[in-house]
């Protein structure tokens, strides 16, 4: 089952979202597997995505024309994403954004790596996604229009009073985290933009 997230009826509980909950589907090309983890929309239109892909091979990535990316290896040794500019290297816990317009050619540097996805609307949003380490500690204060999601990628991870378990997502607006032992985390920042205002 997908984890949509309304606009309109947001909360200040804590959502835990176990792995049996990510929603397997195929690339918008048809060239891998991607296992949704949760989303948003408002408008008619895509606000954010989390999902978990997996490459098991070299190929085009799918276009998310209007949308911006912020893509982190989470299992493999990393990825070359040839583009007509230039080669981005993107390697193991260190997130890499991209437009989501540009024309991408993947290639595995070397074997299948699994890699988490946040595709979200820049016009609308700011996001931000950083990794955490054993020892590390963070504490998210509530903000008007601000929403976090932490990725637990092994045991250790805790999220208020909830010790997450491996593979699984926290959705909140404010927490405490921490990390400890030999495992990582990836936390999410989405802030909504303030809208213009004419003169």
């Amino acid at each position: 089952m997908r984890a949509d997230v309304n606009s309109d009826d947001r909360s200040n509980a804590m959502r835990i979202i176990p792995p049996d909950r990510f929603q397997s589907q195929t690339w918008k090309n048809g060239g891998g597997i991607t296992r949704e983890i949760a989303r948003e929309e408002a408008a008619g239109g895509l606000l954010w995505r989390l999902s978990i892909a997996e490459v098991a091979a070299d190929g085009p990535f799918s276009a998310f024309p209007g949308q911006a990316r912020i893509l982190t290896v989470i299992d493999g040794a990393g990825l070359w994403l040839d583009t007509p500019d230039r080669r981005i290297e993107v390697l193991p816990f260190a997130p890499v954004a991209f437009s989501g317009d540009l024309v991408v050619h993947c290639r595995r540097i070397d074997g299948p790596v699994r890699d988490f996805n946040l595709i979200y609307d820049p016009a609308r949003l700011l996001a931000s996604v950083r990794v955490f380490q054993g020892g590390a500690a963070w504490i998210c204060r509530a903000v008007a229009g601000t929403s976090h999601m932490i990725l637990a990628l092994g045991s250790g991870v805790k999220a208020g009073t909830h010790d997450l378990a491996p593979g699984s997502v926290a959705l909140f607006e404010q927490a405490a985290i921490s990390v400890s032992g030999p495992t990582t985390a990836l936390l999410v920042s989405i802030e909504r933009r303030q809208p213009r205002t004419r003169d």
